[in-house]
């Protein structure tokens, strides 16, 4: 009888510690599967940008750099794309074919400024004569004048505002295109009124003066 006690005892003893390494084992494990900062230190910083940083970002872009994105932004779309922006560009920035229809995009990247209705028939003139069955999109990253968009009403043209291109860079996943703003533009910073890019101090033979900084792309300069 004793010796049965015995064996009980021991038998029960086994269970316990047996239950308690297990116990212990379960919850060794989930506290190592459970971190919930793993994901976000893996994360790419720029795919957590919100969508005024996103803005601001593209703000600070420079003219041809703004018109090369917008080119990679409808190649996700699957159209075939050429950023032909420069100089001598007159009024068209990217080309975008697609089912054998070219399409004309002109890229404003603006702050304060509105695209304005001068513009806007700008750049009609430089596309009406080829556009076809096309479409001209004129892209900014500010807004458009009320003039601005009833001229555009009945015209093969689509306007895209900050709001619209936000939603198209979502839609097309380019936010990790988009760089970090690397020279933040300062709350004195003078614009270049024609571009809304910053001025920088230049010099010639004639003494120092105010120019943009997208030179040759705009030739605005101002006496210091």
């Amino acid at each position: 009888m004793e010796q049965f006690i015995s064996f009980i005892v021991v038998l029960m003893g086994a269970f316990l510690f047996f239950g308690i390494f297990i116990a212990a084992n379960q919850s060794s494990t989930n506290s190592y599967s459970y971190n919930p900062t793993s994901q976000i230190r893996n994360e790419d910083p720029r795919k957590l940008r919100t969508d005024q940083e996103l803005l601001d970002c593209m703000r600070q872009m420079t003219p041809i750099k703004f018109e090369h994105l917008t080119a990679d932004m409808f190649t996700r779309f699957g159209y075939d794309t050429q950023a032909i922006g420069g100089i001598h560009d007159e009024g068209i920035d990217v080309i975008a074919k697609k089912d054998g229809i070219t399409n004309y995009i002109q890229c404003k990247k603006y702050v304060t400024r509105k695209v304005s209705l001068g513009t806007l028939r700008d750049f009609y003139g430089a596309i009406a004569d080829h556009v076809g069955t096309g479409t001209g999109y004129l892209i900014t990253t500010n807004i458009f004048t009320n003039e601005a968009k009833r001229f555009a009403n009945g015209r093969r043209i689509v306007l895209l505002d900050k709001i619209s291109l936000l939603e198209y860079v979502h839609s097309a996943k380019i936010e990790e295109l988009i760089p970090d703003v690397e020279h933040p533009i300062g709350q004195n910073q003078e614009l270049c009124p024609r571009c809304e890019n910053p001025l920088v101090e230049r010099h010639s033979k004639h003494g120092p003066f105010l120019g943009c900084s997208t030179f040759p792309k705009c030739w605005y300069r101002k006496k210091i």
